[in-house]
């Protein structure tokens, strides 16, 4: 049995079929989200049928090729020890902050970034202590949209994130 995945495509508006409701009618019966997303990953291989993105079995993509093209965002959050900077391009120092602030507007938190003490340079314990769940969650977005993938995987993200930050 294959399920093809495309890499393209828009949201359904509420009540019309699209990818979510694909993935909850699919996956719902065969496999839970955590075990989706490490299927998509290529974590481990299917060892029955296949799993199809854009038409192609998953298993003949190059894994640094498929992982840079899909992204995950979880309702656990890890932060590292390291800058607000260091935790969004996971210590790349070859990205530049005109793309960091792009992100930071597209998700509408550049101002509360610029609003921290340090900004971009704000210090981040081990596990983001000193951040709101919320807060946590949108360096977590943030993060995601970084690499800007053709696919982006939700795993119940907007469970630690309070009304004024959800909007």
């Amino acid at each position: 049995e294959s399920i093809d995945l495309p890499l393209a495509w828009e949201f359904a508006p509420e009540g019309e079929f699209g990818f979510a409701d694909l993935a909850r009618d699919y996956f719902s019966e065969h496999a839970t989200l955590t075990e989706q997303a490490a299927a998509l990953f290529r974590l481990y291989d299917a060892t029955e049928g296949q799993v199809l993105l854009d038409g192609g079995d998953i298993r003949d993509a190059r894994l640094e090729s498929l992982r840079s093209r899909v992204g995950l965002v979880t309702q656990d959050v890890q932060l590292f020890q390291g800058t607000i900077r260091q935790n969004l391009t996971f210590f790349d120092a070859s990205i530049p902050d005109t793309r960091i602030l792009e992100v930071l507007d597209q998700l509408g938190i550049r101002d509360w970034i610029s609003g921290l003490s340090k900004g971009l340079d704000t210090a981040l314990d081990a596990g983001g202590s000193g951040l709101s769940a919320g807060e946590s969650q949108l360096l977590a977005f943030a993060r995601v949209f970084m690499k800007d993938p053709g696919l982006v995987i939700l795993d119940e993200p907007f469970s630690g994130l309070d009304p004024v930050n959800m909007e």
